[in-house]
């Protein structure tokens, strides 16, 4: 979604890195890369989570005129949402993990998942009139298992993928541009 533009073409760039080491057989370096993906996902989701919530808690309910009676369950999703923003950003490490593993299959029917999970989950919650809060508590709780089995199958699909203490700067520096040439030729 609208998020990803926060993400300044890294994942393409961890995919991208991530490949080719992987098919060197540079098991270091695809740690390292995965290591720094994660740290800047990582950073990334935290500012794009502050963002929202600061958004949420001062500018939102003026923006879109929401009626007073509404403003608590405005706030309420949209910090909810800063929440899944927070969540999901670091996920989007494994996901590229994935990508640069070539398995679109388990991408794909993970992403199935997920939205006939948050359909039927929408559908159940809507039916029972639980509000819309309680669709943003579905979206936390579909980010916190979705991450939770990107990691498991990164994990899985690549066993000598181990994090690193510290970030070396030739990944930071490679990604870095990478990433924002990827992000201005999108």
């Amino acid at each position: 979604g609208y998020l990803s533009l926060f993400s300044l073409g890294l994942p393409a760039a961890l995919v991208k890195s991530l490949a080719e080491y992987h098919a060197q057989g540079r098991l270091q370096e695809v740690n390292a890369v995965v290591t720094a993906g994660l740290l800047f996902f990582t950073g990334l989701g935290a500012i794009a989570a502050m963002s929202l919530w600061w958004f949420g808690m001062t500018a939102f309910p003026n923006i879109f005129n929401i009626p007073p009676e509404m403003v608590a369950s405005a706030v309420a999703l949209m910090t909810l949402i800063a929440l899944q923003a927070f969540i999901d950003f670091p996920g989007m490490a494994f996901s590229a993990v994935l990508e640069g593993l070539q398995r679109y299959d388990l991408l794909a029917l993970l992403d199935l998942c997920r939205s006939l999970a948050f359909a039927a989950g929408a559908a159940l919650l809507v039916g029972t009139d639980r509000g819309v809060v309680s669709l943003g508590v579905l979206l936390v709780v579909l980010s916190v298992l979705n991450t939770t089995v990107l990691v498991a199958l990164s994990r899985r699909l690549l066993p000598s993928l181990r994090f690193e203490r510290g970030v070396r700067r030739q990944e930071v520096v490679e990604m870095a541009s990478m990433s924002a040439t990827l992000f201005f030729l999108r």
